[in-house]
């Protein structure tokens, strides 16, 4: 959230403000020096007042009260006879600048409270908004616990609950955990068999059906596989998986499906 400084509307530095302020007189003083001949002796300070008001919306009144002490400065001078000189100050002179100087004085003290009531209401939106959006942080991290909480819970019920039908976990993509009624089921292989040799109680032809089956996660319906006893004599099962997110990987749990209703 980027909040300016109230005496400085807009993302300028001080040395940047003057140097635009001063820029900006200039202007105005060049385009009223360049009408002179045609427009004198009127509108001495229209542009002067113009161009003060747009420094006081855009830097604000500690660049735009300096601007109008120049302005009637510059006008006096150059645009309200005798040209060219400050002696023998006339009544008209004087009504001309305090003129000016009321005019924009007030239209800069109501611009400046206009300014501050904005940037008061901006103020209060941007704080509206952090808050709003560190509301919606801490939900989303509410949300992201209690599903990781309820991934963590349905884990542990599958395991306590399917516990006796389970042949076996697959963890990422390579890791199989055996369960013991895989050794009961698929007798050739034998408890003291090096875990990676599980795929020799699994018939050789089902076996690249059951790895694409497992990491599908669409599939629903039970797959039929035929698991090798110890004399060779094939055994067929019918299982299903059940996947899971754990620790940023997917578990899938094969077990026997249930039996079907006659």
């Amino acid at each position: 959230m980027k909040i300016k400084n109230a005496f400085l509307w807009r993302p300028y530095t001080a040395p940047q403000a003057w140097l635009a302020s001063c820029a900006i007189v200039l202007v105005a003083f060049g385009i009223r020096y360049m009408l002179q001949p045609i427009v004198e002796p009127y509108g001495v300070f229209h542009l002067f007042t113009v161009s003060c008001l747009m420094i006081q919306y855009l830097f604000g009144y500690k660049f735009s009260s300096p601007a109008i002490i120049a302005a009637v400065l510059l006008g006096e001078y150059y645009f309200v006879e005798p040209y060219g000189t400050f002696d023998s100050i006339a009544r008209k002179d004087i009504v001309i600048a305090m003129q000016f100087l009321m005019v924009t004085g007030f239209a800069v003290f109501f611009m400046e409270k206009l300014r501050r009531e904005s940037y008061s209401k901006e103020l209060v939106l941007k704080v509206l908004e952090s808050r709003h959006k560190t509301s919606l942080l801490r939900e989303n991290d509410r949300i992201f616990y209690a599903k990781k909480s309820s991934d963590n819970w349905a884990i542990l019920e599958e395991l306590v609950e399917d516990y006796d039908i389970t042949l076996f976990f697959v963890y990422g993509a390579h890791d199989y955990k055996i369960r013991p009624l895989f050794y009961r089921l698929a007798t050739r292989f034998k408890l003291n068999d090096p875990p990676e040799q599980w795929t020799t109680g699994l018939h050789p032809e089902d076996m690249d059906r059951l790895q694409d089956w497992i990491s599908d996660e669409s599939k629903r319906t039970p797959l039929h596989v035929r698991l090798i006893q110890e004399d060779g004599t094939e055994r067929p099962v019918s299982v299903v998986v059940d996947h899971f997110r754990f620790m940023g990987k997917q578990l899938s749990v094969v077990k026997l499906a249930p039996p079907e209703d006659d």
